[in-house]
């Protein structure tokens, strides 16, 4: 499969310009989703997987395009898998997010957490391509870092003692759960990219 162009659906532009970045060996014209249009897709889905499968699929019928989505998200150990897939919503923005979960973990010892990362691609005729990965760590006391979004601040990737929000850019491109997601798709496109429908 050739793509020359493709929507990333979202309407969060630190995530367009991740995937920007990410995808750039692909030579692919990438399209910010809210600059071509306020279209809002209902995240009604019960998973990662489900809610990418319907912003994707949404997108590449409205906008007659292949369509790019991603839903993740932060499950955190302590708290049964929460914030999941309600992770953006936890909090009128970023900021009152993350300090949602540093209030629900005050005291606790275990802060084990891994972020998620689905990954879908739609086409206008229905066919539908998908990837889920994830990148362990633990949850910071506080926030630290300038980098990044969400809860990258206080999301301390396994092997490292400083979060997302502090490390270099080209270090989380190669870590993080959307990175790998994003990996998995340049794999299959150079495989040939079968869809299924």
């Amino acid at each position: 499969m050739h793509l020359r162009d493709m929507v990333i659906a979202s309407g969060n532009k630190g995530k367009f310009v991740e995937f920007r970045d990410l995808l750039s060996p692909l030579g692919i014209e990438l399209h910010f989703g809210k600059d071509m249009s306020d279209l809002d897709v209902e995240e009604t889905g019960s998973s990662f997987l489900e809610n990418a499968t319907l912003k994707a699929g949404a997108w590449a019928s409205h906008a007659k395009m292949a369509a790019l989505a991603d839903d993740s998200g932060i499950e955190v150990e302590a708290l049964d898998g929460r914030p999941g897939i309600y992770s953006a919503r936890m909090g009128a923005d970023e900021r009152s997010c993350r300090d949602w979960l540093l209030n629900e973990l005050q005291g606790v010892e275990n802060r084990k957490a891994r972020y998620t990362a689905a990954l879908v691609l739609a086409l206008p005729d229905g066919g539908i391509w998908s990837t889920e990965e994830y990148c362990y760590g633990t949850v910071a006391v506080e926030p630290r870092g300038e980098n990044g979004f969400g809860y990258d601040p206080i999301f301390i990737p396994e092997g490292y003692d400083v979060t997302f929000g502090e490390l270099d850019g080209s270090i989380k491109s190669s870590i993080s759960h959307r990175a790998k997601a994003s990996r998995n798709f340049i794999k299959w496109l150079a495989e040939g990219g079968n869809m299924v429908k």
